[in-house]
């Protein structure tokens, strides 16, 4: 199982300024505990996203909040790719690439 990590609200448009701060809170919560599971339980991985890609592109889908078509595939290429390793010995999860190198 894998775990798209969140991304800072603050790196996303949709959001109105008064509720990104509270959104961001929870969002970077929630990351956590996606991290906690995976280094906890084996099989389970954790890939971290820092948000869009800092290259042009239409990475989010007409709500500004998820991730369009292609946002879709830059997020799940590093997985299709056989990026997603196992555990190391040292119980840590090891995970893929930043994606925004990845596209």
């Amino acid at each position: 199982m894998v775990f798209a990590g969140l991304p800072p609200m603050t790196r996303v448009a949709a959001p109105p300024r008064p509720a990104r701060g509270p959104l961001d809170v929870y969002v970077r919560l929630l990351d956590r505990q996606l991290r906690t599971v995976a280094r906890r339980t084996p099989a389970v991985f954790h890939l971290p996203t820092g948000g869009p890609p800092a290259i042009a592109g239409e990475w989010f889908a007409a709500d500004r909040l998820h991730p369009s078509p292609d946002g879709y595939r830059v997020i799940c290429g590093p997985v299709g790719a056989g990026r997603a390793v196992p555990r190391a010995p040292s119980g840590r999860t090891r995970t893929a690439p930043d994606f925004a190198k990845a596209a």
